[in-house]
């Protein structure tokens, strides 16, 4: 028997292994009695918790979900492409492995621990790229949370004698609004307890400081006497417009990053480029001279 065609036998092998075991898991996680839609849930559920962290499910939720990607979407796929990485290099090993040298051999095994490493769910690449994801997200609900203060700020200044009724007006204004939406829906339904109780649940649902300070101030807008909401608006004036220039500073600050990163990235491709001909010309030099051995 060749060595391919041994190699073909034991991927066959390895194949109808791998499915043998997963029937025999799901035989025994699952009691018999169990209608099939429950089984099936039941095993995506146990799925889902072993694979998605808490911890990597909150960092996916305060992101807004970037790409509409979930941490357990994303588990998928990082375990899928690993899964295939390794199973096409462990063919080519048992397929090609006596003609390949020691560096190739190690390069072999090593890709798909080095795309775990740099997609992990404690501290890779992906998760930086999530964390800066997380600061447009959080930019994006100051901005409608800025539009959403000024809109009623000015129709207090215009109209200083009425009492502000700050349930109406967000019920107004919240369909304006799209990633603040459900943060003024939580506030809404908090009205009954009072509206600092109200604002501050929507505060913590928006999770920014700037949200913090800005519905601590409809708070007290919304409990102040009509003739003193301009007075208050106005002493408030420098506060906002603080936390409004704050907002833009970090924003101009995150994409002049991404500008320097889209300025060197060709650098970075010449640098892949030239170690991959490098690790090409090493595997061709140990091919020759095993041939020549």
């Amino acid at each position: 028997m060749t060595m391919y065609a041994l190699s073909l036998l034991l991927r066959d092998f390895a194949v109808c292994a791998f499915f043998a075991a997963a029937a025999l898991l799901v035989w025994k996680a699952v009691p018999g009695g169990k209608r099939a839609a429950v089984r099936t849930r039941l095993q995506s559920m146990s799925l889902k918790k072993w694979l998605v962290p808490e911890r990597l499910e909150t960092m996916f939720e305060e992101a807004g979900y970037p790409l509409k990607l979930t941490a357990f979407q994303y588990q998928l796929f990082r375990y899928g492409i690993a899964a295939c990485w390794l199973a096409n290099n462990t063919y080519d090993l048992l397929a090609y492995g006596s003609e390949m040298s020691l560096p190739g051999v190690l390069l072999k095994l090593m890709g798909p621990g080095l795309f775990m490493l740099l997609t992990h769910t404690k501290t890779s690449v992906v998760t930086y790229l999530v964390g800066k994801w997380k600061d447009i997200y959080d930019g994006e609900k100051n901005r409608e949370l800025f539009m959403v203060y000024n809109m009623i700020a000015d129709e207090m200044k215009e109209q200083s004698q009425r009492k502000l009724n700050l349930l109406s007006m967000l019920t107004k204004l919240r369909d304006y609004t799209v990633r603040i939406k459900p943060s003024i829906n939580v506030a809404l339904r908090k009205f009954d307890e009072g509206p600092h109780t109200a604002m501050m649940a929507m505060a913590e649902h928006i999770r920014t400081k700037e949200a913090r300070e800005l519905c601590k101030l409809l708070a007290d807008l919304e409990l102040a006497r009509p003739g003193d909401i301009s007075a208050l608006v106005e002493a408030r004036e420098e506060s906002y417009t603080n936390l409004l220039r704050e907002n833009r500073r970090r924003r101009r600050k995150f994409f002049g990053h991404i500008a320097y990163g889209i300025a060197f990235m060709p650098l970075l491709i010449y640098l892949w480029n030239a170690l991959h001909i490098a690790q090409q010309y090493v595997s061709d030099l140990s091919r020759t001279t095993n041939q020549l051995g």
